[in-house]
């Protein structure tokens, strides 16, 4: 009944590269042999020819118990949110859970085995771990997971750490029943409107932070859209919509994922929507502001010649504005310009003769690249039959359907290098408008309901206020009966709201 798949294993100790089979759908009672190889965590280690060093390298894996109607999915939470519902229909009657590693798959097993909840085992793990974390600075816990009695009657928490030196070892906690029966009532007040299939301590380090910051409730009531996509090499990628966007992204989809890193650093990844799915943010198992954004659908464009090769280039306003950081500019000048875009024929492609452009690589990053001057080339191998003019405007919606291949836009490579981040990118696009006094009155007063509630009614009625009289923003203020501190948070939340809309509107 076992389904078994191929994949490659890199050794840890000699670097050989070796195939192996493992089973991706263990189905129980028939394949109880496999059941014992996934408990003892043998299932998971993969003897290398060259130098025999056992290799552990868990792989995803559907479990399925026809006797106990369980289905345990083993992979990231972004593939497996998908694959539970593809499951449904296939298993009707068969309580679902997911699992991120191995150790958790054996727990939620084990636990079924013996007649206990795994959620309830995987909250005591979790206040173990970080009781443990507390009481000393000694260790660093690197895993947990529940040991049981042969008979089933015993069960304790181990808790694998290693010192300072690098020294693994295993602490114990015994779990009594008094403990166990705490805790079934402790997660009792958690369970309604949760997602007690996902077995993670990321989940349940979520499901306390609402509760300390008494925003259960809150976090139940309203329904939120995200993608399921699938990224170049088909990997599952999770992604949320904002809600002016809801029901604008559909299967099949190629969209732009936006996201930013620790430093604030945006980055794109384009995939492609596979699922829509809605849920609420109490069911989500993370933080949902840790999620890539699905901010535009991406439509495949060649970038082709707008003007005759021949054309002067006069970009003096444009490098004007680049110098001084776009302050007091027209955006209209710059996003009109004429550029010159150096391509060649895309070498990695040996079925086309696709042009790409002749891209610019500097400390690990990679631009992509334009010149406002035919003197400003000074690489002999940018000076290509290939290159074309086109408006900047063009050359900026043309970027962010590859923009996942670069980390921006970098003008003048061989001389000023004037680097425009992905972020930068953005801002232009969006200051475009917001800096136009008849843009912004128009964006506003053609604002559809669903951006309007996601701006914020009084915080919309204040800024359309703003360009729609003359009375200046102290007369508004009292008008409205607002403090100053209190419109200025509107102002500023409220403009950075119409920034992630128009963003969105001018890419879509």
């Amino acid at each position: 009944m076992a389904i078994y798949r191929d994949k490659e294993i890199q050794c840890e100790k000699c670097n050989t590269i070796y195939e192996v089979e493992y089973p991706s759908f263990i189905r129980v009672p028939e394949d109880n042999n496999l059941k014992k190889e996934l408990l003892s965590c043998d299932l998971h280690a993969h003897k290398c020819p060259n130098c025999q060093y056992d290799n552990f390298a868990p792989s995803p894996l559907l479990y399925v118990d026809d006797e106990k109607k369980i289905a345990i999915i083993g992979d990231t939470y972004d593939e497996a949110i998908g694959y539970k519902m593809d499951l449904k229909d296939d298993f009707p009657e068969y309580k679902f859970y997911i699992a991120e590693n191995p150790w958790i798959i054996n727990d939620i097993i084990n636990a079924i085995d013996y007649n206990l909840a795994p959620l309830v085992l995987e909250f005591i793990k979790y206040d173990g771990t970080k009781y443990f974390e507390l009481k000393t600075k000694k260790y660093q816990v690197k895993n947990s997971f529940i040991d049981f009695s042969d008979d089933g009657y015993e069960f304790k928490l181990v808790i694998v750490v290693h010192d300072m030196d690098g020294q693994y070892a295993e602490k114990e906690l015994a779990i009594s029943s008094k403990m166990y029966n705490n805790y079934v009532d402790k997660v009792e007040k958690y369970k309604k409107g949760m997602d007690s299939s996902i077995i993670s301590p990321t989940y349940v380090k979520k499901l306390y932070h609402l509760a300390r910051n008494l925003e259960i409730e809150e976090a139940k009531q309203n329904t939120y859209e995200f993608l399921q996509c699938r990224d170049e090499y088909d990997n599952a990628v999770l992604a949320f919509v904002q809600s002016f966007n809801n029901d604008k992204f559909k299967k099949g989809d190629k969209v732009g994922l936006v996201e930013y890193d620790k430093h604030n650093n945006c980055s794109v990844n384009i995939c492609y929507v596979d699922k829509v799915i809605h849920m609420t943010d109490y069911e989500y198992y993370s933080e949902i502001n840790d999620l890539p954004v699905a901010t535009y659908k991406v439509n495949d464009m060649e970038l082709k010649a707008e003007f005759h090769i021949e054309n002067v280039l006069i970009n003096d306003l444009f490098i004007y504005a680049l110098k001084n950081n776009f302050k007091d500019i027209d955006y209209d000048v710059v996003f009109d310009a004429r550029v010159l875009v150096p391509m060649k024929y895309d070498e990695d492609n040996d079925n086309s003769q696709g042009k790409v452009n002749f891209e610019y690589d500097e400390e690990n990053k990679k631009y992509f690249s334009v010149y406002l001057e035919f003197s400003d080339v000074k690489n002999e191998n940018a000076k290509s039959d290939l290159s074309i003019i086109v408006t900047f405007k063009t050359v900026l919606k043309y970027f962010f359907t590859v923009a996942n291949k670069y980390d921006g836009i970098i003008v003048n490579p061989d001389t000023n290098k004037f680097k425009l981040s992905i972020d930068r990118l953005f801002s232009l696009i969006s200051n475009r408008i917001m800096t136009n006094h008849e843009l912004m009155k128009d964006f506003l007063d053609n604002a559809s309901n669903e951006e309007i509630a996601f701006i914020g009614k009084d915080k919309y009625n204040l800024i359309k206020k703003v360009y729609s009289t003359d009375i200046g923003l102290a007369a508004i203020r009292d008008e409205l009966n607002l403090t100053k501190a209190k419109a200025d948070y509107m102002l500023d939340d409220g403009y950075g709201r119409i920034q992630r809309i128009i963003k969105s509107n001018e890419l879509m």
